[in-house]
């Protein structure tokens, strides 16, 4: 049986191959380096850090894990909760810039067939519906003059 750390290894090592083909077609698109480097990084972010380490099963049998794929159904919990509370650097810009760079890697990934034109459309639907609320709570989050509590963030 592979262990969990193996585990974790396979997926960052897939990741790392598609965010590779991924700043290579940003390259392709024009994108200057600095704009790459901060997609890379923020998709990096998520999928290494975040993704990977969510839905985590475990059996007598097997681990799993979460893919790539499947992280397109975690962006409201990583925008509206995760990234807010985990990264220190967490504020309305890198929000919306998350926004961007995820955007973009999951058009990437429907361009492979790896996710289903559906599937990108639910995430540009839940990034519509849920954008102004991820900037509200960061923005309450990072108010030094708020009390922020979780359970009536919304």
């Amino acid at each position: 049986m592979k262990t969990y750390e193996d585990i974790v290894k396979a997926i960052h090592r897939r990741n790392e191959s598609l965010i590779y083909n991924f700043a290579g077609k940003l390259k392709r698109e024009g994108l200057s380096e600095n704009t790459i480097k901060k997609h890379v990084d923020n998709v990096s972010f998520f999928l290494n850090e975040y993704v990977a380490y969510q839905d985590i099963s475990e059996n007598e049998n097997e681990i799993t894990l979460c893919n790539a794929e499947e992280g397109i159904d975690l962006i409201d919990d990583f925008l509206g909760n995760w990234f807010t509370r985990k990264a220190m650097w967490s504020d309305e810009s890198n929000i919306k810039s998350n926004i961007t760079s995820i955007k973009k890697f999951y058009k990437f990934m429907q361009s492979l067939n790896l996710i289903s034109k559906d599937d990108l459309k639910y995430l540009e639907k839940e990034i519509k519906e849920n954008k102004n609320r991820w900037i509200d709570t960061v923005n309450r989050y990072n108010d030094p003059d708020k009390e922020f509590d979780w359970n009536t963030r919304d």
